[in-house]
């Protein structure tokens, strides 16, 4: 639900019309809301993978910082690299509560 992608998606969905009853409606929404968020993913690769990556990236980085302490670019892209990482982290985490609620 955070990504920026998620609320135009349901909005769209949401918005196509239906023909038939309520219930029928409903399910219909739901499995093609179920396929945009499957491709979402698809798209974006799996959350353990992109946290895996966010902290080798990281790390690599700060190995560069340092190495090479005055070079300003390599500041701004490990600050980059934390936002990632702490996204990524964030995104894996929330799915792990989700996964403990539906258990």
């Amino acid at each position: 639900m955070t990504d920026p992608g998620f609320l135009p998606i349901v909005v769209r969905i949401w918005q196509h019309p239906v023909v038939g009853t309520s219930m029928f409606v409903v399910t219909r929404k739901l499995k093609a809301l179920k396929c945009n968020f499957r491709n979402m993913q698809r798209r974006e690769g799996g959350l353990a993978i992109n946290t895996e990556q966010s902290q080798e990236f990281l790390c690599r980085l700060h190995v560069l910082v340092q190495a090479f302490p005055r070079v300003v670019v390599l500041h701004e892209m490990e600050k980059f690299a934390r936002l990632r990482f702490a996204k990524a982290v964030t995104q894996e985490n929330n799915m792990a509560r989700q996964r403990v609620k539906t258990t």
